[in-house]
């Protein structure tokens, strides 16, 4: 975790793929659920307690199979 960007495991940057990633959650919007066979992202966005001033914002990838159950909405747990 320093300031030094290692595109060894995502790539380089593609304001391509960004545009790509945006327009896709702006089109799923709030209504979007994982499938069993998807990923979630989990946005860790730490603070520190004094000041309230972001540190390190980090983004954990997590298959949605790694969970015990997998809810589906239309097709309840499976």
């Amino acid at each position: 975790m320093d300031d030094n960007f290692d595109s060894s495991t995502v790539g380089e940057y593609s304001q391509a793929r960004v545009d790509e990633l945006v327009a896709l959650a702006l089109e799923e919007g709030s209504d979007f659920y994982p499938g069993c066979k998807q990923n979630v992202g989990i946005i860790l966005e730490p603070k520190v307690p004094e000041t309230g001033d972001r540190v390190q914002t980090t983004v954990v990838e997590i298959p949605v199979g790694h969970f015990p159950k997998c809810a589906v909405p239309e097709e309840g747990i499976l």
